[in-house]
This record gives C-alpha cells, sequence and structure tokens, in this order.
C-alpha cells in the first residue's frame, strides 16, 4: 500500500462513517416531540460527541502506526520523537529496575532493540480518556506529527477546551447543572470535531509525504535522485 492509499483508507474506515453518525444527530432531534425530550437528547449529544472524537484520534494514529510498521524502518533512520516512544517501555522498565541483574537484562533488551527495525503497532494510544489540547500537544509532540498551536486555531482549542469541559460535567452527573440552549450550540461542536477530523487527514498526509517519520538528513532521499 502506498500513501495515497493510506490516506483514501483512512477517510473510508474512519472518517466517513463518523460523519455519518454525527449528521444522526440533527435528524433524531428534528422528529423528538417534547421539550423534555430534546433538552435531554441535546445533553446525552456531547458525550456521544467527543466519544467520536476520540475514538477517532486513537484508530488514526494506531493505523498509521500499522502503516509504519509496513515500511520496515531502522531505528538509526526513524525521527528521534518516534525512537523515544517506542522504546519508552523499556527505557521504563530499565529505570524501574531494582536488582542489578534485572538492570542488566533490561539493559540488553533497549540495546538489542536499537539495532533492530522499529515496531510500533503493538504500542497502545493514551488519550488519557480527557482528550483536551494538552493531551492533544503531547501526542503530537511524540509522534513528531506537527505543532498543534500552530495547525490549530485559538478558536479550534477553545471549542475542544468547551466541548470536553460539558462532557465531564455531564459524564460526572451534572446533567442539571449544565444547559445546552439549542441544537445550535451542538451543531457548533459536530462541525468543529468534523473539521478536526478532515485536517488530522491532510497532518497526516503531509508527515508521509514529506518523510517526517525520519530523521531530516534521512528525509526524502530517493526524490532527489
Amino acid at each position: 500500500m502506498n500513501n495515497q492509499d493510506f490516506i483514501n483508507s483512512l477517510i473510508e474506515e474512519h472518517i466517513q462513517w463518523r460523519v455519518t453518525e454525527l449528521a444522526l444527530i440533527k435528524k433524531i432531534y428534528l422528529k423528538l416531540q417534547t421539550n423534555e425530550e430534546k433538552r435531554f437528547f441535546l445533553q446525552s449529544s456531547i458525550p456521544t460527541i467527543y466519544s467520536i472524537w476520540e475514538g477517532f484520534v486513537k484508530k488514526i494514529l494506531k493505523s498509521l502506526l500499522q502503516f509504519l510498521d509496513t515500511k520496515e524502518i531502522a531505528s538509526n533512520n526513524i525521527s528521534e520523537e518516534l525512537l523515544v516512544w517506542s522504546l519508552n517501555d523499556k527505557i521504563k522498565a530499565l529505570k524501574d529496575s531494582e536488582d542489578f541483574k534485572k538492570k542488566i537484562k533490561n539493559s540488553q533488551l533497549l540495546i538489542n532493540q536499537l539495532g533492530n527495525e522499529v515496531r510500533f503497532s503493538r504500542f497502545k494510544i493514551d488519550t488519557k480518556s480527557n482528550l483536551n489540547d494538552r493531551v492533544l500537544k503531547e501526542l503530537c509532540s511524540n509522534f513528531g506529527l506537527f505543532d498543534v498551536e500552530e495547525f490549530f486555531s485559538n478558536d479550534e482549542l477553545t471549542g475542544l477546551k468547551k466541548l470536553i469541559e460539558k462532557r465531564n460535567i455531564i459524564s460526572h452527573g451534572g446533567q442539571n447543572a449544565l444547559v445546552i440552549e439549542s441544537l445550535d450550540d451542538v451543531q457548533e461542536y459536530i462541525l468543529l470535531i468534523t473539521k478536526l477530523m478532515d485536517n488530522w487527514v491532510l497532518f497526516i498526509d503531509d508527515f508521509l509525504e514529506n518523510e517526517k517519520y525520519l530523521k531530516k538528513e534521512y528525509q526524502n532521499i530517493g526524490s532527489e535522485r
């Protein structure tokens, strides 16, 4: 699979059905009869929108890791960010080793890994169940994907923060403490998440096209020949 086929698969597998589910929120709302039903549904839609966003980021990054595995990248060629992230469990095991023999064993595992191809697909994407701007920046920094503040506007980051704040209030039993005034309020978050998902695919396309998963001296070597 080449880069473009992978990007097309991301759109088909991770965006299209989520956009369809987001559109269902408005369709279902318009069929409701009473104000109480509508109020409850609008409240409940906030955690749903957030879960679609978090699920998308986790799945799309997992797919990216699986795709990078197919490139069979040597550890001395891969970017520093991805290399350190891929070794994180072994670094932690070495750090936490109290017994000297365990330190030797874990040190050897780390050294051996440095000479092998980097494999990512077994690693979990930790969104901390709260994918706010801080966690988003941490994930993007670990991957060396992009600078969040460069690619996301202040309005987008503020909107995401508000969505998560409302989701947290509702998820922790604060239904009565939070008022979603109208369908327009919910539509604002639907449009935001739809745009953020589209942008993520563009960012990953750029990440792959410019081979940002490699050290700078190895990026686009083939295209320069």
